[in-house]
C-alpha cells in the first residue's frame, strides 16, 4: 500500500510539472495573414502560423480584412517575436485556437 501511494504521489508530480512547464519560442515575424495571424521564424528556420488569442479582427475578403491586416503588419513586420508560455496546439495546427 505504501508503495502504491509513493507510485501515486510521484505522477501526480509528473502530471503537474508537465501541465506547468514553460514553453518558448522566439523568432522573426516573416508574415502576416490577416489582422489575427502571423509566421514566425525560429532560429532553426522552420515557420510557426500564431495565432493571437484575444483579437476580433475581420478576415481578409471581409469589410476591413485588408486595413486590419496592414495596421497588424505595421506593428510586427520584420520584428522580433517572443512566446513564454504553454504550448498550444489543436486540430488547426499549431498556435490555433
Amino acid at each position: 500500500m505504501k508503495n502504491f501511494l509513493s507510485m501515486v504521489v510521484v505522477l501526480l508530480g509528473l502530471l503537474v510539472t508537465n501541465a506547468n512547464a514553460t514553453f518558448v519560442l522566439q523568432g522573426l515575424v516573416i508574415g502576416v495573414s490577416d489582422g489575427d495571424s502571423i509566421t514566425v521564424l525560429d532560429s532553426d528556420k522552420r515557420q510557426h502560423k500564431i495565432r493571437l488569442q484575444g483579437i476580433d479582427a475581420p478576415e481578409k475578403a471581409q469589410a476591413y480584412g485588408q486595413k486590419s491586416k496592414e495596421s497588424l503588419s505595421k506593428l510586427v513586420y520584420k520584428k522580433q517575436f517572443r512566446y513564454i508560455g504553454p504550448k498550444k496546439t489543436d486540430l488547426a495546427g499549431p498556435w490555433g485556437r
